[in-house]
């Protein structure tokens, strides 16, 4: 899922580690006990990553800028609940399955598409 755009690369691997130690666990059967500290540590991550998007996107003129900031704020949202149903239920497994789709997606639909704007003002 490399972008070609360092920064954002980055911040996304920093993303699936923290989604991939979740993972770990789980098969390790210490999720529960993790699963606040893992969701407290999701929710800020995302949020840095969202604002450095959302900037390099208004900085670049991208057109998508105001529909792909909406979709983020749609994203905080949807993990938060996705987050609380699964501290409710103490289930672990299912925010995990809600962080991978919901980052895969993301990454691999709609942030592609502002990569060619993003590198065509980075290389100004």
């Amino acid at each position: 899922m490399d972008m070609g755009i360092p920064l954002i690369d980055t911040q996304h691997q920093a993303i699936l580690s923290i989604i991939n130690s979740l993972a770990f666990l789980l098969d390790i059967d210490e999720a529960d006990f993790y699963l606040t500290t893992t969701m407290n540590i999701i929710n800020s991550y995302t949020k840095i990553h969202f604002a450095v998007e959302e900037e390099l996107m208004r900085k670049a003129g991208y057109s998508g800028f105001a529909a792909h900031k909406a979709i983020h704020e749609r994203m905080v949202k949807e993990a938060y609940a996705a987050a609380n149903q699964s501290l409710r239920t103490r289930d672990p497994k299912m925010y995990l399955d809600f962080l991978t789709s919901w980052w895969i997606d993301h990454i691999a639909d709609c942030d592609m598409d502002y990569v060619s704007c993003l590198k065509a003002y980075l290389q100004e």
